[in-house]
C-alpha cells in the first residue's frame, strides 16, 4: 500500500509539473504502473487465499497512532546520542497506548527539520521535490491513525486494571480531536487493515531522505562541507545505544536457553513427533512456535495475529471454547470430548506468564 501510494503520487506530480514527459508518462509509466500493482495484489490474495484481511477497530488504529510526542523526543536505551546528551525519556505500555514498537520507532524531528530544508532548497529546481513532499506529509498524516495525540497516556484505572492487549486500545474519548482520515482506514480496502497507523510513518521519513538526497546531489561545491556534516549529524542521531543493545541481547539470549532447559527439551521427551498437540488456554502463542519447532511436534497453536485467525478456521470445535483465555472445571467436558473424538493427541497447559499470550 505504501509503495503504491507514494508511486502514485510522484507519478501525479511528474505528470503535473512536467507537460513534455506526459506522453511518455501515459503510454509507458502508466501502463506499467497499474498493471505492477495489480498483479502484485493478484499474487497476494492467491497467496493468502483471499482478496483482503478482516478490518480492524478504530480503536486499534487509534492505540497504535502515532504520538507527536514520540516524534520530537526519543525514547530511552534506543539512541547512543539522545542518550548520552540526556534528551531521551522512558516510556513503557504500562503508561503509553500501543506497544513499544510505536514510540522507539517513530523519533524523527531531525529528518523531517532537514528534510523541508532540502525541500525548500531544491523545489524551483526540481520538480519532483514538491510530489516527493506530498508523500512525506500523507504518510505522516496517515501514521497519526483517527485521532491527535500528544503525549497521550492512559487514564489512571486503565494502567492498573486493564489486561494488556485491551489497554493498548484506545477509546476516542480519550483523544485530543479526530484527525479526519478515520474514513479511510474504516471504509477503504487495502488501508482498513493497515491497523498499525504509525506504520506510515515508514514513508514519511523515507520520503524525507529522498528530498534530503536530492538536495545534497545539487549542492554548490563551495557548500558540500556542510551537507556532509549535516549527513554525517543524522548518522549520529541513528547510532543505537550499543551498550543497552548488547545487554538485551545478553538477556534474551540467556532467556532462550532457559526455554530450551526448562520447557523445549523435556517436552521433546513427552511428546510424539506425529501427535497432534494443542495448548489450552490459547493465545497469540509466538512462544509455542519456538516449541515446536525446537521439540519437533505438531501443534494447533501459532503466534501472528492474522496467522491465528487463518489457523483457527481448521481447528477442532472444542478449541474454540477456550477463546477467553479461560481453564476451569466448565471448560473440562468440551476438553474431553477433543481426546474423545481424536481431535488432539496431547493437551499441555503452561503454567507461565508471557506477553505474547
Amino acid at each position: 500500500m505504501m509503495f503504491a501510494i507514494g508511486a502514485s503520487i510522484i507519478f501525479s506530480s511528474v505528470f503535473i509539473a512536467s507537460s513534455k514527459r506526459r506522453h511518455s508518462l501515459l503510454k509507458v509509466v502508466l501502463p506499467v504502473h497499474v498493471i505492477s500493482f495489480l498483479i502484485a495484489y493478484f499474487l497476494f490474495a492467491k497467496y493468502i487465499g483471499k482478496s483482503n484481511f478482516e478490518s480492524q477497530s478504530m480503536d486499534f488504529f487509534r492505540g497504535w497512532g502515532l504520538d507527536l510526542s514520540f516524534i520530537v523526543q526519543p525514547t530511552k536505551k534506543f539512541l547512543w546520542l539522545p542518550d548520552f546528551l540526556g534528551l531521551s525519556i522512558n516510556r513503557s505500555d504500562s503508561i503509553y497506548f500501543g506497544d513499544s514498537s510505536v514510540w522507539v520507532t517513530t523519533f524523527s524531528l531531525p529528518i523531517i527539520i532537514i528534510g523541508l530544508f532540502s525541500w525548500y532548497k531544491t523545489k524551483k529546481r526540481n520538480y519532483l521535490s514538491t510530489g516527493i513532499l506530498l508523500v512525506a506529509t500523507l504518510g505522516f498524516y496517515m501514521a497519526l491513525g483517527p485521532s491527535l495525540k500528544i503525549n497521550s497516556i492512559k487514564p489512571e484505572q486503565m494502567q492498573i486494571n486493564s489486561p494488556h492487549q485491551q489497554s493498548a486500545l484506545m477509546p476516542a474519548e480519550l483523544a485530543i480531536l479526530p484527525t479526519g482520515n478515520a474514513w479511510v482506514s474504516e471504509s477503504i480496502p487495502g488501508f482498513n487493515v493497515m491497523r498499525a497507523s504509525y506504520r506510515w510513518s515508514a514513508l514519511g521519513i523515507f520520503a524525507l531522505w529522498m528530498l534530503v538526497i536530492v538536495w545534497v546531489s545539487q549542492v554548490e561545491k563551495k557548500y558540500q562541507v556542510i551537507s556532509g556534516s549535516i549527513l554525517f549529524f543524522l548518522l549520529l542521531l541513528n547510532i543505537p545505544n550499543l551498550a543497552n543493545q548488547w545487554k538485551r541481547g545478553v538477556i534474551a539470549r540467556k532467556m532462550f536457553h532457559q526455554i530450551d532447559d526448562e520447557i523445549a527439551f523435556p517436552l521433546r521427551q513427552k511428546i510424539n513427533g506425529a501427535e497432534k498437540v494443542a495448548f489450552i488456554p490459547w493465545g497469540n502463542d509466538f512462544l509455542v512456535n519456538y516449541l515446536a519447532s525446537i521439540g519437533d511436534f505438531r501443534t494447533f497453536n501459532i503466534g501472528g495475529d492474522k496467522n491465528l485467525a487463518e489457523a483457527q478456521r481448521f481447528w477442532p470445535t472444542g478449541m474454540q471454547s477456550f477463546n477467553d483465555g479461560v481453564l476451569n472445571a466448565d471448560k473440562i467436558p468440551a476438553l474431553t470430548k477433543m481426546f474423545l473424538d481424536n481431535s488432539v493427541d496431547v493437551v499441555v497447559i503452561p503454567y507461565l506468564s508471557h506477553p505474547g499470550r
